[in-house]
C-alpha cells in the first residue's frame, strides 16, 4: 500500500509543521519567525511549507484554525438547546486540551493580547474579516469577539 504510506508521510509533514509553528510562533513574535527556522524546527525541507500551506501565512493561520478549533469544540460539546451551557463540561473539555498542550493557555493569552493590542499579523485579521466558510476560522472571532 504505497499511496496510504505516502499519506501518512504527508500528514506526519504537515502536523510537524504546524507543531513547530505552534511551538516558535508561542515564544517569538511572527515577524521573528523565518521560514527556515519552521522548517528545521519541523525537520523537514524548507519547500514543504509553501507546498502544504502556500507561505509562512497560511502555516500560521492553518495553526491558528487548529488551536481555536479545539475550543471551538468544547463549547460546541458542552452547549445543548434544552440545557444550555454546561459548565463543568466546558471545564472538563478545557482542562483535557490543557493537559494534552500545556502551553495552550498561553498561546490563547498571546492571540487575545494580539486582538485586544491590533497586533496580530494581516493573515489572522483576514480570519474574522473575509466571512470564511470555515466554521472554525469564523469561531476564533465569534469566541472572543
Amino acid at each position: 500500500m504505497p499511496n496510504a504510506h505516502a499519506h501518512c508521510e504527508q500528514e506526519s509533514k504537515r502536523e510537524s509543521l504546524m507543531s513547530a509553528a505552534f511551538e516558535l510562533f508561542l515564544n517569538n513574535d511572527y515577524n521573528k519567525v523565518s521560514t527556515r527556522q519552521l522548517a528545521t524546527r519541523a525537520g523537514t525541507l524548507l519547500s514543504m511549507i509553501p507546498y502544504y500551506f502556500e507561505s509562512k501565512q497560511g502555516l500560521y493561520n492553518t495553526m491558528v484554525r487548529k488551536q481555536f478549533k479545539k475550543i471551538s469544540m468544547a463549547l460546541e460539546s458542552a452547549y445543548s438547546e434544552e440545557s444550555g451551557l454546561d459548565f463543568n463540561m466546558l471545564m472538563h473539555s478545557y482542562l483535557k486540551i490543557h493537559k494534552k498542550n500545556p502551553d495552550f493557555p498561553a498561546f490563547i493569552m498571546k492571540i487575545l493580547i494580539a486582538i485586544s493590542s491590533n497586533c496580530l499579523p494581516s493573515g489572522v485579521l483576514l480570519i474574522k474579516e473575509n466571512g470564511s466558510n470555515d466554521s472554525s476560522a469564523r469561531s476564533v472571532w465569534v469566541i472572543f469577539r
